[in-house]
């Protein structure tokens, strides 16, 4: 929609290769690109990026520690969104103003969002999946669901818009 560039990092290469699949379907070869890497380690130099869209992977260092590290690989006015667990509002708010981000806001997704637009229709998949070929573990996708029918408010989570000043 931007006619800008993606970068998709990930650690999952099965995703990424699923991922490239569609890039070269789509044919957005000359927009879109993947890189295989942790991103604690991403090879980019400081202030590259205007948007940094971190989904479901601050949890490996935090939400502090994922503030200061991808932070830095924002230009000044860029925009970090995060999608993190639910919970630590005061932290991450803090975590956001140390690291000179103004927060434009955050909303959560509760586990009826969840149920609703996600866990409802896995699980109707999932009656009729066969597959055990990667990159989903239909087992675990089954334990899943169970595991969010017992615990459903476990699975709340929140978005968290910023911008680097």
């Amino acid at each position: 929609m931007s006619n800008g560039s993606v970068i998709g990092v990930d650690i999952d290469s099965i995703a990424l290769n699923i991922l490239e699949g569609k890039i070269r379907q789509n044919k957005l070869n000359n927009r879109v690109r993947t890189l295989n890497c942790s991103f604690t380690n991403m090879p980019f130099d400081e202030g590259t990026f205007d948007i940094i869209w971190a989904e479901g992977a601050v949890s490996q260092c935090g939400f502090a520690g994922a503030t200061k590290l991808l932070g830095r690989f924002l230009k000044r006015g860029g925009f970090f969104v995060v999608h993190d667990i639910e919970g630590n509002y005061i932290e991450k708010i803090n975590a956001v103003e140390s690291e000179n981000f103004r927060l434009y806001g955050f909303f959560v997704l509760s586990e009826t969002v969840w149920w609703n637009e996600y866990y409802r229709h896995l699980e109707a998949e999932l009656t009729t999946a066969t597959s055990t070929q990667p990159p989903f573990d239909l087992g675990s996708l089954r334990k899943e669901v169970a595991q969010f029918k017992r615990e459903p408010q476990r699975y709340r989570s929140a978005f968290f818009i910023m911008q680097k000043i």
